[in-house]
């Protein structure tokens, strides 16, 4: 009887954490991390937990595409899905990637990177290139 009783508290706790987003937010968060797992897939690398290398290339790759804030917003994502999923916070204690987002803020082409409010506006444009 006891096992019952756990196994019904993890899974309310699950639905707890799932609903600590609001639904919005929580679409905004699932297409980032798809954008994320693509990336990934890409690399040929897994993406839990995620590596500061990883994560490193990831900003540098988006910051070809999009504003500094959008590349905030997607690594939110990122930490969201990470800790969801038990894993350690990855943006924690993460010095080279603190300097390449401070770089992504400061650093623009002629053009600017493109704004791009919406995680699925990347949808087809994923190539992996700075092209």
């Amino acid at each position: 009887m006891r096992g019952l009783a756990v196994i019904n508290l993890e899974g309310i706790a699950q639905g707890l954490i799932k609903d600590s987003l609001a639904p919005s937010s929580r679409q905004a968060y699932d297409c980032a991390q798809a954008a994320y797992t693509r990336f990934c897939s890409m690399l040929g690398t897994p993406c839990y937990p995620a590596s500061e290398d990883v994560l490193v290339l990831y900003v540098a790759d988006l910051s070809q595409r999009v504003c500094h804030s959008t590349i905030r917003s997607y690594l939110s994502a990122i930490r969201h899905a990470h800790l969801e999923r038990g894993f350690q916070d990855p943006m924690a204690e993460k010095t080279r990637l603190e300097l390449a987002l401070k770089g992504s803020k400061t650093t623009a082409t002629s053009e600017g990177p493109k704004t791009v409010h919406h995680p699925q506006d990347l949808e087809g444009n994923w190539t992996g290139t700075n092209a």
